[in-house]
């Protein structure tokens, strides 16, 4: 797929960094979603997956 105006490449590092801040992220409110859906195990799961 040919790289426009907007896209960009990272690195494998870059890519990390990234992840690490969105599984941060997805942690810190989970227990407000497992609250409201705590029969959805799916967050939880991709969360650990992540890790």
């Amino acid at each position: 797929m040919p790289i426009g105006k907007s896209d960009f490449e990272l690195s494998m590092d870059e890519l990390r960094v990234v992840a690490r801040y969105a599984v941060e992220s997805a942690q810190e409110v989970l227990p407000l979603f497992e609250e409201a859906k705590s029969e959805d195990l799916r967050p939880r799961l991709a969360i650990g997956a992540a890790w």
